[in-house]
């Protein structure tokens, strides 16, 4: 028997008929046909059970599906690694990352990467975390950089690269004068007998963030509302997001206070000031004194939690702070252990141990 025969067994046993194999396969029915009674012939048993519509495996079929999906996985894997020893330092690596920290991953890992071997190439995937791990499942991608949390499969090979707190962020006069919103000791975390740590400077408490119109990342939902449980605050989340960029462009047009993880902020540092922030909302005690639109037509009476609003300005600053106490996010490389590696990929992860600030990088 031949691998041709087995891949052609394989395909029609997928697709579920001799026609829509053929059709995959881009060759016509007959010659198909002939292949698979010539397969059973040599087998000595029938392996599929012909229907009028479908077909299905017998028992012999059945084990000998698996035999085949297994060897011609090996075969694939073995000219795959035939021609990446040809190749020696080059190739191409299928990544995936996560799109709140590829800014972070390009310049912390792939770019330095680079310089080391010019001639490994990427296919780039950007998505979110349980996205990238089901292309990975799925064999699309040779490599997914994610975030925790996520369910730790036992066919994962898991090597942490960054851990990293989570943040708020905001556009000035939020955080920098958090103690005016809220109370001159809630900014600095001091609340007695409630589980707040000590905040430097560029921190913030949880007690702090508790009265201010937060926009998170929905994945970190479930994690805030236990941190905040447990001293004993209740938060007012005013917007939730699918992503952590959402999440910071709401904060961008002075709706609240992204909180996100530190990774996700690095762009704001190239952003500087902020040049066409509008003024919303008037945060008078009333919130009746709202300002009118060009055309002369009133905004938008302001929202309940105006107050708590970072005003907005012609130009404006981030300001970030890290929650206190921590709430920590790891940035994990995760490969399928049963996945063959080419030497590129084997290159990339010990670079990335290399340049990891993790000490310890497999888990």
């Amino acid at each position: 028997m031949e691998l041709k025969q087995m891949l052609y067994y394989t395909v029609i046993v997928e697709e579920g008929t001799f026609q829509a194999a053929a059709r995959k396969l881009n060759m016509t029915q007959p010659p198909l046909s002939a292949q698979i009674r010539q397969l059973e012939e040599e087998v000595g048993a029938p392996l599929l059970i012909r229907g009028s519509r479908h077909v299905r495996m017998t028992d012999t079929g059945d084990f000998f599906y698996r035999r085949a999906k297994n060897m011609l996985q090996l075969a694939d894997a073995t000219e795959k690694e035939l021609k990446d020893r040809r190749m020696g330092k080059s190739g191409t690596i299928r990544l995936g990352v996560i799109s709140s920290a590829s800014e972070h991953l390009l310049h912390r890992y792939v770019r330095p990467f680079s310089a080391l071997y010019p001639d490994v190439h990427f296919e780039l995937t950007e998505a979110n975390t349980y996205e990238l791990l089901a292309r990975l499942d799925s064999d699309l991608l040779d490599l997914a950089l994610v975030r925790t949390p996520f369910t730790r499969e036992p066919s994962y090979e898991i090597r942490t690269l960054d851990a990293e707190s989570l943040c708020a962020v905001s556009i000035q006069t939020g955080l920098s004068e958090c103690g005016h919103a809220v109370s001159d000791t809630s900014c600095r975390g001091h609340r007695a007998g409630r589980g707040s740590s000590r905040t430097g400077p560029d921190d913030i408490s949880l007690e702090a963030l508790r009265p201010l119109p937060l926009i998170i990342y929905r994945r970190w939902k479930q994690l805030l509302d236990t941190r905040f449980a447990e001293t004993g605050d209740v938060p007012h989340y005013y917007c939730i997001a699918d992503d952590a960029r959402t999440c910071i462009s709401w904060a961008k047009a002075g709706l609240g206070y992204a909180i996100v993880p530190l990774s996700a902020t690095y762009t704001l540092d190239s952003v500087g000031e902020l040049s066409t922030l509008p003024a919303f909302y008037h945060t008078s005690a009333d919130k009746t004194n709202v300002p009118l639109s060009a055309d002369g037509v009133s905004a938008p009476p302001a929202p309940d939690h105006a107050d708590h609003l970072p005003e907005s300005s012609a130009s404006a600053l981030w300001v970030r702070r890290t929650i206190r106490p921590a709430i920590s996010s790891t940035i994990c490389a995760v490969t399928r252990k049963d996945a063959y590696q080419s030497s590129a990929l084997e290159l990339f992860l010990n670079t990335a141990k290399a340049l990891s600030p993790a000490k310890d990088l497999a888990e």
